[in-house]
């Protein structure tokens, strides 16, 4: 007769066997948990192995680089070369002194540039933030240009920093979980189904189940064969294991302990990012101020060129300083006040000046191609070569708000010949600057609004009709056959 065999097995079925130490409920615990702390691990690993290089990692505080960057990234930057400057368009790190923040603390930001200014300065901005900086950063306050993002790994900090504790303890608590399912199952092995027929028992080896059969079959041919017992995990590769879920520990509770340099991607001017406080920075504010009267200003001298001085007019004051000359005119040509090198004159310059650098310290809106056409709303404009030339017909619209102020700067401001500047929807001549740091050349029969300021010379050509006042800092004006009329 053929041997018989035990039908039953002792062991465990359903949601026993599932929650069991070698059922898929705890291998697929311990797997998570072992893959969540190898995450954190290799994540960590990046962010703060590369200081060893030298470069810097700080964790970003606030959302002004959305979508890119998010609270709780580390941005890894890299030290600029020696005498290398930042890149146009680079996300930088940079030290914002005191006297720039609105809370009067230093900070350190992370912006980025959007704009040289050409003289060692730049502006910077913010992607999510709708205006740039109000402060330009000098090339001196940069710690390095951003080189590696590594997403979330400082989240913790930024929780603690905040003051976040609800979600802080929530992820310390799943982390700690993640520590211990992962502790809990290093060396759990796989179970071996034990045939039909048979009664499967614990064996004796590092976490296995080795099957036994009952009744007296040897292994005879004929009779069903033992199952092999599974590879055992050695005491090498459980050390080895544990090591790694160690550093993971580690790792993830460094987080929060060690703390990297916050990067304040502070809003300093309105933000598109609803969910985050910001502050408006006030900017100097724009006043002639005593030089408000006077519709030309010369350093060293203002020549009508017309022969017999004829056709030119000025509707306002005229001042010359230091210089005196003042050429070609008739009395009659001019209705206000003639101050030549005098006590006046001076202090007109004094506020031109001044109304010069406060033009010099608004932060560029936008950069625009050197030929200006079309419509242009209020805002404060670069040119992207250095230069500035309004050609045909542009229109200034101030959409509605009669304070909207319009500011063009560039090295050198020009207007072509029958151009027009035209005022449309409460613009007005009073708040339109053109700022060169250069010379300013308005053309031939053409109509130009606003204050003309040049740091060097400005020429008026035959024929042109100008509302508001053309003033040359450090150089001279002349004029053709022309009229300048001070806005109202």
């Amino acid at each position: 007769m053929g041997k018989r065999f035990a039908s039953g097995r002792r062991g465990r079925t359903g949601s026993g066997a599932v929650l069991s130490r070698d059922g898929w409920g705890w291998f697929l615990l311990g797997s998570a948990s072992r893959g969540y702390l190898t995450t954190v691990l290799g994540l960590a690993v990046i962010a703060f192995a590369p200081a060893l290089l030298g470069w810097h990692p700080s964790v970003v505080q606030s959302g002004s680089m959305m979508p890119d960057i998010r609270p709780g990234d580390v941005v890894l930057a890299e030290a600029l070369p020696e005498g290398e400057p930042p890149e146009l368009g680079r996300v930088v790190q940079f030290r914002n002194p005191a006297a720039a923040e609105p809370d009067g603390v230093a900070r350190t930001r992370l912006h980025r540039i959007v704009e040289d200014n050409g003289d060692g300065t730049y502006i910077t901005k913010g992607d999510a933030n709708a205006d740039p900086d109000s402060v330009a950063m000098s090339a001196d306050q940069v710690i390095g240009q951003g080189r590696l993002l590594v997403p979330f790994i400082g989240l913790p900090s930024v929780w603690l920093g905040h003051g976040h504790f609800p979600a802080l303890l929530l992820w310390l608590a799943l982390t700690a979980g993640a520590i211990a399912a992962a502790a809990a199952t290093v060396g759990t092995g796989t179970r071996t189904a034990a045939p039909e027929g048979t009664d499967a028992e614990p064996g004796t080896g590092t976490g296995t189940r080795r099957r036994r059969w009952r009744g007296r079959g040897t292994g005879a041919p004929g009779e069903p064969t033992p199952a092999a017992p599974a590879p055992a995990e050695s005491g090498e590769q459980a050390v080895a294991r544990r090591a790694i879920l160690t550093l993971a520990g580690g790792a993830a509770l460094g987080m929060v302990v060690v703390r990297p340099e916050e990067s304040a991607a502070a809003f300093s001017t309105r933000t598109s990012a609803v969910s985050s406080s910001w502050r408006v920075a006030s900017a100097p504010a724009l006043s002639a101020g005593r030089a408000a009267p006077f519709a030309l200003l010369a350093y060293s001298s203002i020549t009508n060129a017309e022969q017999f001085g004829l056709g030119t007019t000025v509707q306002g004051s005229v001042a010359v300083s230091p210089g005196s000359t003042f050429s070609g005119f008739r009395q009659t040509d001019v209705s206000g006040t003639i101050e030549l090198g005098n006590l006046t004159a001076r202090n007109v310059r004094a506020d031109a000046l001044a109304l010069y650098a406060a033009l010099g310290t608004r932060a560029t809106t936008s950069t625009r191609v050197p030929t200006l056409t079309g419509t242009i709303r209020p805002g404060v404009y670069a040119s992207t070569t250095g230069a500035f030339t309004v050609s045909g017909t542009v229109t200034l619209d101030a959409r509605g708000d009669s304070s909207a102020v319009f500011v063009f700067s560039a090295a050198t401001i020009a207007t072509a010949a029958s151009s027009v500047i035209v005022l449309a929807n409460g613009a007005s001549a009073a708040n339109v600057y053109w700022r060169a740091t250069n010379t300013v050349n308005l053309g031939q029969s053409a109509v130009g609004r606003g204050t003309f300021l040049a740091n060097g010379n400005a020429t008026v050509q035959k024929g042109g009709y100008v509302t508001g006042r053309v003033m040359s800092l450090n150089g001279a004006i002349t004029i053709t056959r022309s009229d300048v009329v001070l806005p109202a």
